[in-house]
This record gives C-alpha cells, structure tokens and sequence, in this order.
C-alpha cells in the first residue's frame, strides 16, 4: 500500500527518548537507499481515529524511516496489516535487541514494557477460563494463571512473550534493575550492557549495607560515570572489574572526606589562635600607648618584624581562598 511519509508515526510502544535513532546508522540506511532503492522493509498498522487522512503506526523500521525523511522521500509503498498490541511489543522487542545490542536502556525499557503490557491484560480476566488472545497462550494452565496473577508477571511469563532471542537470565537482570529503588536508573543504565549495571548495582549495595548510607542515592550517577570513564581509560585486558573500581573509588571519597575534616579542624584551631593572638597584640598596643613609646629599636625587635612578615606572607595566602586580597602595601613596608 503506498503511504504518505509524514502519515507514518513510531510504534507507540517504543521511547524514542530512551531509544532514540542512531544516526550513524541512518547515514548507512541512506547510502543504502540511494543505491539500491528503498525496499519495503518497514511494516506498520492502520492507527484508529483518524478517518480524514489515514495515519499509521509503525511495527519496526524507524532508522528506516529516519532516513527517509532525510532524503526527503515522500511517498513509499509498504504492507499494512492490522497488529494487535502484544505483537506491537514483540516486533519491537526484536528490533531494540537488533539496534541497541541488549543495551542497558534498550533492555530494561523493553522489559519493563513488556511486564507493564502483560499485566494490563491480565487485569482483564479474572477466571482462567476467560482467557483471550496472547494471555491464552502464555498461561496454558489454571495453577500458571492464579500464580502470576497472585505474585505479579515475572520473567518467565516475559521470556515467554517476548521470544527465543530473549532469556530468562537477562529479563531477570532487567527485572532487578527496573526495581531498584536505592540506585538511580541513569546511573545503572550508564552502563552498556546489562551485566555491568548488575555488578555495579551489587557493589553499591554491599558497601551501603556495610556501612549505610555511603554511596547515597542521589551520588550514584556520578559514580558510575566515573566508572564508565575509568572502563574507558584502560583496554579491557587490563580493567578492574566494576566491583574493584566502585571499591577504590569510596575509598578515594572516604580519604577525601577525611583531609577535608582534618583541614576544617585545622582551620578552627587557626581561628581559635588567631583570637587569642589578636588580644595579645592588643594589649601590647596599649601598653605602648600608655608609656608613650613610639618606636621599638632593639635586636629582638628584628627577629620580630621577621616573624611578622612570615605571619602576615601565611596569612596572605590563606585569605586568598576566601577571595580576600592582602593588603600589599603593609607587606612592602615591612620589607
């Protein structure tokens, strides 16, 4: 059927947020295109109310589609077939694991829409026998039925619907992740594959169960961008596994934190003396005063404009840091 490009729309199943396109794959669709033609390799459905101009959503295809609207191409002619929702997903399940590669983002958002959809249509029945469409088929038995409807769809039900290129094991990881509530999603899918994310995930637990609190949640995305560079410094041959970095890292935070208390510490003594310094020279000022002696000549007062300008040269450069600039003129004379 030939369409319109600008009447096609993304599968409304997929974020092209946190799935956008890639454009370096785009720029290769395109030389493909401008070569051999466009073939019709994208597949879509008729999107409901629209009845004026007819608009339609597509199953998979959106490089493709990407491309088209780069060459300018208007008109196309591709099959229009009428998908219903859970097919929606699994085409774009197997499209995210073409694109993305079992990404981080690309899995976890596919689970969690798969999980999402799946137990939408469960809510639907409340007898086994009822059962309609792709819920007849994924619980094939009472006792399969009551059990995800009493503990919640898990990764076997999402492995089932979502296909052969899918396993248990990395929906189960998906499932974890998109659960977490003391680590930042940004932060686990910093990580490109979903493995990574999980040790960084469990390296970041231990440590706060260890000692609560350490790695707050609101410090996690930095963290594990830090990792990420690290990842990205070394070749793999010689990387720390992630559970080492995250490790070495708190412990660099913890030294940190500790010179920084040290250093404040040292502060409040400096300001303490400094107090107890200043009443001193005061009352030295006033005793001069009050036996009129106007000028000090005598060898320790050498020594003592030398220990001046060392306390005035120190005290120059401490004030420096609270953007206070010295008084040069006071530092000249005394030289």
């Amino acid at each position: 059927m030939k369409v319109q490009i600008k009447n096609l729309k993304p599968n409304p199943y997929r974020d092209m947020k946190k799935l956008p396109i890639n454009p370096i794959k785009v720029e290769a669709l395109k030389n493909s295109i401008t070569e051999t033609e466009f073939w019709d390799n994208i597949l879509a459905r008729p999107k409901s109310g629209h009845a004026k101009e007819p608009i339609f959503e597509i199953a998979y295809g959106h490089h493709r589609l990407a491309a088209l609207k780069e060459l300018k191409i208007e008109e196309i002619d591709i099959p229009i077939k009428d998908l219903d929702d859970a097919t929606m997903i699994q085409i774009m399940a197997n499209e995210n694991m073409e694109d993305w590669e079992t990404t981080t983002a690309g899995t976890n958002e596919t689970v969690r829409i798969a999980r999402d959809f799946l137990t939408g249509e469960l809510r639907k029945y409340k007898m086994w026998k009822d059962l309609r469409g792709i819920t007849k088929i994924l619980f094939n038995t009472e006792r399969s039925f009551i059990q995800t409807k009493t503990h919640g769809v898990g990764e076997p039900t999402i492995t089932k619907f979502l296909g052969n290129n899918w396993s248990e094991n990395t929906v189960r990881i998906a499932l974890e992740n998109i659960k977490e509530t003391e680590i930042e999603q940004e932060a686990l899918e910093t990580f490109e594959r979903p493995s990574q994310a999980q040790e960084f995930r469990k390296a970041v637990k231990e440590i706060n169960k260890e000692k609560p609190n350490t790695i707050p949640k609101e410090k996690t995305i930095e963290l594990a961008k830090k990792i990420k560079v690290k990842q990205n410094e070394k070749p793999k041959s010689k990387q720390h596994s992630i559970k080492t970095m995250v490790r070495q890292e708190v412990e660099h935070i913890d030294e940190f934190e500790a010179n920084i208390k040290e250093l404040e510490l040292e502060l409040s003594k400096i300001t303490s003396d400094s107090k107890n310094l200043t009443g001193r020279i005061v009352s030295v000022n006033t005793k001069l005063d009050a036996l009129n002696i106007e000028d000090i000549k005598s060898l320790s007062s050498l020594f003592q404009i030398d220990a001046f300008l060392n306390l005035f040269t120190a005290v120059a450069i401490l004030t420096k840091y609270y953007g206070i600039e010295f008084n040069k003129q006071i530092m000249e004379e005394l030289q």
